[in-house]
């Protein structure tokens, strides 16, 4: 009880101080995480959030940052242009760090991943202290949201069990890992055990308490989720709402137009037949998807239920029109028109999405695919060349995000495998064979389109739409970046022996595997669309998968990651839902991955690290403000060093409105005026944009903030 009384004290304080203490953090556009699909840009502007106001995004920053600190006062040079000393220096630098950075075949997912060298990843890759606190901050939230929900939950019996349950598995735990975490200054930590404290929350009693109603699942005081909650279930019933998901939800990578084999397995009723004449079809078929059949839960013993569910849409003026769902091959069609029929024809689809959403289109698709080119970087270029300096940033958190989801998330009895209705090992396969193919083409986001047969389509699109203002802007940026170094008609590339280096590393078969690259023609434009598809996949695509698990997928009866009823229509909704508890962890992962710091963690987190800097025990990491022009910190060193540009290097970035030394990100570019005009406190701020708790794979999250680069060039 006394436990429980500290933690809830330590939770309330953050909401008093910030009533009473100015906090000087900028609120980042909401559109990446309000606009599930894309940036909510329009050429005339920001567009406005579809379910509602939302609040500013703030966070800290992701990982420790050493090599690339130090390595941002030199100035990038293509090894051509070095003296032979200095190209003997690189090429001891870039083999001292490929000991640290070798590829492995062998983990969950049989793709490309960066192999953990005693188990652990690159030291300048693990978590920085902000975010360890950030992490215990919304550890110790959810304890109390457990609290709460476990009032409320069965009789008084389990109620008592549930209490005892978080004491034994989570608080004392909490508490002695937090301590510990303390008195060793290493609050990652908190980072490394947390999949294993979630789970420890997540006993029988919980993962068997069955739902009674919907608004079960409405888990108010976890998060601030109580808005997104309320309006996930007024969708419910909404066909207009089911449709927009499918251009602007979780997953906007699956409609496509009906194929002659799709149509011919639909068991279409007349009416819809009639409806579907001479219209644009369009469909998403999951049908591959119900092979996996049923598979047995490992914590709470209940079969979960994999199905293989077709949608039809129509395109309808600007809008899309849904006619029906098959949810199985061997069902009809189920229609508008069939009541609650329809209402769980929705839901079972709806399940499926999201399940193949998670493990292909967001983990597949998006982490996977950086860490494939992540660790060709680091094994072939040093810290002095062009394309690691406009490369690195974009990789921050990756290797730690991934190698998190590998040892927890993905793994047989993990987090994913309690959650989804599909077998993991065989989920797995699955995943590593689209992360193949995936790699082996283009996958820039034009193409991608253009694969799908989804690049001219007559209704309002709002991912395509506002993609292609984001991909235009990388792609330019890009483009003019290595004009710079190779020339107006990439003269230089081919004397670039680093730059050939890399490309054969990524492409190779032992190696990233990115086959795209494989025939590479030394062009210029080929090698910047290949350089924008990977930084657009790591910060636009990555923030449109990955922030609507936030605002859409944390109300588990709008999009219910395992099915519990049998194939079949003549159960209740309830029936099909997951146990309380699977919700429970269900609306706790999609929160931390796609939520928000807010103000009074990010005060808490300043704090601490002004006690850490009293101490002089910060050495070798990147504090909370951007670095002035030229300054570096390098690894274990106390002083930060100021460097000058020499009165006749070139420094391409510099203009009369801003200086932005070479190799920033574009996450570190001034706040555009729309930003400001959100906030206040934005104008006086010098914190960077940094990525979110568990966010993952990026710097870049609105059209904003890549178009900020024009505006202040």
């Amino acid at each position: 009880q006394t436990h429980v009384l500290i933690v809830v004290g330590l939770c309330c304080l953050p909401g008093i101080f910030s009533f009473t203490v100015p906090l000087p953090v900028p609120h980042l556009l909401s559109a990446s995480r309000s606009r599930s699909c894309s940036a909510g840009l329009k050429s005339s502007g920001l567009r406005p959030p579809v379910s509602g106001p939302l609040t500013g995004f703030r966070s800290a920053s992701l990982v420790r940052r050493q090599s690339s600190t130090s390595a941002s006062g030199i100035v990038a040079k293509l090894p051509q242009d070095e003296t032979e000393e200095a190209r003997k220096n690189r090429a001891k630098a870039v083999q001292e760090a490929s000991k640290s950075w070798k590829y492995t075949y062998d983990y969950n997912i049989k793709v490309p991943f960066l192999e953990r060298m005693d188990g652990e990843i690159p030291s300048t890759e693990t978590p920085s202290r902000e975010w360890g606190v950030l992490a215990a901050l919304a550890l110790v939230r959810f304890l109390v949201s457990l609290l709460w929900i476990s009032g409320n939950l069965g009789g008084l019996e389990t109620r008592l069990r549930i209490l005892l349950t978080l004491y034994f598995n989570f608080v004392r735990k909490l508490l002695f890992l937090s301590l510990k975490a303390l008195v060793t200054l290493k609050p990652f930590l908190v980072v490394t055990e947390l999949p294993e404290i979630i789970e420890g929350v997540f006993t029988e009693d919980i993962m068997k308490l069955r739902p009674e109603a919907v608004d079960n699942f409405k888990f108010f005081g976890l998060f601030d989720l109580e808005q997104y909650q309320a309006q996930r279930a007024k969708e419910l019933g909404d066909d207009e709402a089911f449709c927009r998901k499918r251009v602007q939800g979780p997953n906007p990578m699956t409609l496509q137009p009906c194929t002659s084999e799709t149509l011919s397995k639909l068991k279409m009723p007349a009416e819809t037949k009639a409806a579907a004449k001479g219209r644009v079809l369009y469909c998403v078929d999951y049908g591959v998807v119900e092979k996996f059949g049923e598979s047995l839960d490992v914590v709470s013993g209940l079969v979960k239920f994999s199905m293989g569910p077709v949608a039809l849409f129509a395109a309808g003026g600007n809008t899309l029109e849904v006619l029906g769902i098959q949810p199985t091959k061997d069902m009809d069609m189920v229609t508008p028109k069939d009541g609650d029929k329809w209402t769980l024809a929705k839901t079972v689809f709806n399940s499926v999405d999201g399940d193949y959403h998670e493990g292909f289109v967001h983990l597949g698709e998006t982490h996977l695919v950086m860490e494939s080119v992540m660790v060709a970087l680091h094994r072939t270029l040093p810290d002095a060349h062009p394309l690691y300096k406009l490369m690195h940033p974009h990789f921050e958190g990756t290797a730690t995000i991934n190698d998190q989801a590998d040892s927890g998330l993905i793994s047989s009895g993990g987090i994913v495998d309690q959650l989804v209705s599909q077998p993991i090992e065989k989920l797995n396969i699955d995943i590593g064979e689209h992360v193949l193919q995936t790699i082996k083409g283009d996958f820039s986001f034009p193409a991608r389109l253009k694969n799908r047969k989804m690049d001219s389509v007559e209704f309002e699109f709002p991912y395509k739409e506002d993609g292609e203002l984001i991909w235009d802007a990388t792609l330019n940026w890009v483009r003019d970046y290595l004009s710079i170094f190779y020339g107006e008609n990439g003269e230089k590339i081919a004397g670039d022996y680093e730059l050939q280096n890399f490309i054969k590393e990524v492409s190779s078969t032992e190696g990233g595997k990115v086959l795209w690259m494989e025939n590479y023609d030394n062009s210029l434009e080929t090698l910047a669309g290949f350089l924008a598809a990977v930084i657009f996949t790591g910060s636009a695509q990555h923030a449109a998968v990955n922030f609507p698990q936030y605002s859409y997928m944390t109300f588990t009866p709008s999009f219910p990651l395992g099915m519990y009823a049998k194939p079949g229509l003549s159960a209740d909704l309830v029936d099909f839902l997951p146990p309380i508890g699977k919700g429970l962890l269900q609306a706790l992962v999609g929160a931390l991955l796609g939520g928000e710091a807010r103000d009074s963690d990010l005060l808490i987190v300043d704090c601490l690290l002004r006690l850490v800097l009293v101490a002089d025990c910060f050495d070798g990491w990147q504090g909370c403000t951007t670095p002035s022009w030229g300054s570096t910190r390098t690894a274990g060193s106390r002083k930060a060093k100021s460097r000058t540009p020499s009165a006749g290097s070139r420094q391409p970035f510099e203009s009369p409105k801003t200086r932005l030394r070479l190799g920033t990100s574009i996450a570190q570019l001034p706040t555009p005026r729309c930003s400001r005009a959100r906030s206040r406190r934005a104008s006086t701020s010098k914190r960077p944009w940094f990525p979110l708790l568990l966010r993952g794979t990026c710097r870049v999250d609105t059209a904003v903030q890549v178009s900020s680069v024009f505006l202040h060039r």
